[in-house]
């Protein structure tokens, strides 16, 4: 997993609760990721499906679980590495939650585990939207300055990351939206005023996922 906000929180108390797992045939499994066409993606028993932007690329899976029960999947810019990134789109999905992980709840868990790391610079807001009730939350969590270097992951000290979160709960499943950038340290309210409206722009690139149950 190559960005600093990991979901290291949540995967963990997930693993650690024994939650069942989907059986091999549910595992994750791609239909197409062509630059600039729709990915099709089943996984859990559900179809996710969204258009990639043109000049963006798959660039990482990660599955957790055995039997898997998390899938973690990355995209960046075709001319971007993952480690070395400065836009970025990631999609989450937690197998058979328990009831009391609402997508606010996760949201939270996701600000906590960054603020292990970012301490005092740790930027958490929940934009409110007519979702919430139908089990959809979204929020800005990030980092307004990095408080050093993580090399494995292409975080240096004094760079912020702001990202996007759209947390989406059904049929007893969590999916994670997330769209990042990666700039210089944020120094001001206005200055991150300004990147959350550019990224919440940006994250209109994305805004055609849909979930529909796999036939």
């Amino acid at each position: 997993m190559k960005n600093i906000y990991a979901f290291i929180m949540f995967l963990a108390l997930m693993l650690q609760s024994g939650i069942s797992a989907a059986n091999d045939g549910e595992r994750l499994r791609i239909l197409s990721s062509d630059p600039g066409g729709i990915v099709s993606i089943n996984v859990f028993n559900q179809n996710i499906s969204f258009l990639l932007p043109e000049n963006w690329k798959y660039a990482y899976k990660e599955e957790k679980g055995q039997p898997v029960n998390f899938v973690l999947l990355e995209f960046i810019p075709e001319d971007e590495g993952i480690t070395s990134w400065n836009d970025f789109f990631s999609i989450q999905v937690a197998n058979n939650i328990p009831a009391e992980f609402t997508p606010q709840l996760i949201l939270r868990l996701e600000a906590k585990t960054i603020a292990k790391i970012c301490r005092d610079k740790t930027i958490f807001q929940y934009v409110q939207t007519t979702e919430a009730e139908n089990g959809t939350s979204h929020a800005f969590i990030g980092c307004a300055n990095s408080p050093f270097d993580l090399p494995t992951i292409g975080i240096k000290k004094g760079m912020a990351e702001l990202g996007y979160y759209t947390v989406i709960k059904k049929q007893n499943n969590i999916y994670i939206f997330k769209r990042s950038i990666r700039t210089k340290t944020i120094t001001s309210l206005g200055e991150l005023k300004y990147l959350a409206k550019k990224l919440e722009k940006l994250n209109s690139d994305f805004s055609s996922i849909k979930l529909s149950t796999r036939e």
